[in-house]
């Protein structure tokens, strides 16, 4: 991933999964959202 979120991380595409995967998951390390789920399931 690049040094900077660029409004193309927002659009819920490819950009966004790589945003949470690579930076989100590492710092909110939980059993629920390791699955990626659709936050309506919950």
């Amino acid at each position: 991933m690049k040094e900077k979120i660029l409004l193309s991380h927002g659009s819920g595409g490819r950009l966004s999964h790589q945003l949470i995967k690579e930076l989100f998951l590492k710092k909110f390390d939980n059993s629920l959202l390791e699955k990626l789920g659709d936050s309506a399931i919950f």
